[in-house]
């Protein structure tokens, strides 16, 4: 990654633009993706007009769309090409817009124009690589005990080396690597049974560069497969109060994990309160940590909350008419939003929270999810609900902090052999003092490969928290000698 200036003096550019800094690229399909980039701080900077970025494979195109981009042409060449982006945006999601397989650079600008002292204009931006997708196929695939199948990565560029592996290793055997096109392993069957096989793309940087990853599940003999949805967490920590029976469950696939590890980090911490934790053919994370152990603190439920958020407990005013709540215009100085629905609230449009931007609405009742909500890097949401929380089968993706007294759950539309569940991505935290009971199933195929419910730790949502929020006081009942680990 590298950073540029072009603007006059070179002593005055970093007074009048910051320099970007492209945080994330989240592949939702091989031809669609979300940039996100640092917030500019529009109190220092002023003078920063708009934002621009731009998508492209070949070079030639790239230049000419910045060259465009800072004139503030409308239009110009490259595959995603938005030069015209508010200073307050963070991120930007391009639909449909790029080749399966493909390597892009991604640009963003940040671009002023007369400021004080300079000459017309004065830009800085930042750029990354971006490989589109490495769909691995066949995708599942069934072979018999000493038959073979190659599988490829598909790929555009004869510039990478591509590594397989496959877990667990007792059913078959895999060729690796391959350095040219087409990039393929030849997958040999030993012995009845299913294995997952990873094909994992790499640069050839110094040390090599991870740049996209991909599975494909093998069947060898006559297994029949009947893979059951299941969930999982990235990053952060998961605990239960449940004390006897099965107190967690999640039918993981060999060599899954239930808390994954954050790219460069560590795993979170199963705690439980006892019983019994299930997990099938997977494992807790990578480093194994689970403790027995009982929190004590107190209850931040929705009664907590609304107490330190000065909610009245009677008589305390709507801020909607109806059921359906649609997003209010921002109001830096409204504390809280107030639900009181007849039947159960829900959600009247997407909710986009922007940087800077802090919500926390309280629904005295149940609340239905049913439309996505995404909130920008900078940004805050809580809803802390009084009831339940269901989370609608048309929802794909939900950011924020999500508290309730009640159950939460994800309804599932799932007939089998003919229905499938999307998959729920959530961005944040869930905490419930009742139950978590997640439906969603993906179907034979996705279920081998990919978790229905997943939950990513989302650690600024606690820094940007409102300050009236910020009253955690951890209590953790001391682990018995010996239960560390069980």
């Amino acid at each position: 990654m590298s950073s540029s200036c072009e603007c006059g003096p070179a002593t005055g550019c970093a007074d009048y633009v910051p320099t970007p800094n492209i945080l994330a690229t989240a592949r939702l399909t091989p031809t669609s993706a979300r940039f996100r980039w640092s917030p500019i701080d529009t109190q220092k900077y002023p003078y920063v007009e708009r934002i621009a970025l731009i998508v492209e494979e070949t070079a030639a195109n790239l230049n000419t769309c910045m060259t465009a981009a800072i004139r503030g042409d409308a239009s110009s060449v490259c595959n995603v090409y938005q030069p015209n982006l508010a200073v307050s945006a963070t991120s930007y999601t391009a639909t449909g817009a790029l080749v399966a397989g493909t390597e892009y650079e991604v640009r963003v600008i940040f671009i002023t124009f007369d400021p004080p002292g300079l000459l017309p204009v004065c830009i800085n931006s930042d750029r990354i690589d971006y490989l589109s997708s490495c769909e691995l196929t066949p995708d599942p695939t069934t072979i018999e005990v000493g038959e073979t199948q190659l599988l490829t990565t598909n790929l555009v560029a004869n510039t990478w080396y591509v590594s397989y592996t496959r877990a667990p290793t007792a059913y078959a055997t895999v060729t690796t690597p391959d350095n040219a096109l087409p990039y393929r392993t030849t997958v040999t069957g030993v012995a009845d049974g299913t294995t997952l096989v990873t094909g994992n793309v790499y640069t050839y940087a110094t040390p090599p560069v991870l740049a996209c990853s991909d599975t494909a599940t093998v069947t060898v003999g006559t297994v029949v497969v009947s893979a059951n949805p299941w969930w999982q967490t990235i990053g952060g920590s998961i605990h239960t109060q449940r004390t006897t029976g099965t107190v967690l469950r999640s039918r993981l696939p060999a060599g899954e994990y239930l808390i994954k590890r954050v790219t460069g980090g560590t795993s979170g911490l199963l705690s439980y309160g006892g019983g019994t934790v299930v997990l099938v053919g997977g494992t807790v994370s990578q480093d194994g940590w689970k403790a027995k152990s009982l929190y004590t603190g107190k209850t931040m439920n929705y009664a907590y909350f609304a107490k330190n958020m000065g909610v009245a407990t009677s008589g305390q005013a709507k801020d909607w008419a109806g059921d359906a709540m649609t997003k209010p215009a921002y109001n830096a100085n409204k504390v809280f939003y107030y639900q009181d629905p007849v039947g159960t609230a829900s959600l009247a449009a997407v909710w986009n929270v922007a940087n800077g931007q802090k919500y926390v609405v309280f629904v005295n009742g149940d609340l239905e999810i049913d439309q996505n909500i995404n909130v920008a890097p900078g940004g805050f949401l809580a809803f802390i609900v009084s009831g339940e929380i269901t989370v609608d089968p048309a929802v794909t993706y939900m950011e924020g902090l999500f508290v309730s007294n009640g159950n939460f759950s994800t309804i599932s539309k799932y007939v089998a052999g003919v229905t499938n569940d999307s998959r729920l991505l959530v961005e944040g935290s869930v905490i419930t003092w009742g139950s978590i009971d997640l439906n969603r199933n993906l179907g034979d195929a996705a279920n081998a490969t990919l978790p229905a419910e997943q939950v990513t730790y989302r650690p600024d949502l606690l820094t940007n928290m409102p300050d009236r929020m910020k009253s955690f006081a951890l209590e953790w009942k001391e682990v018995p000698a010996g239960t560390f680990g069980e």
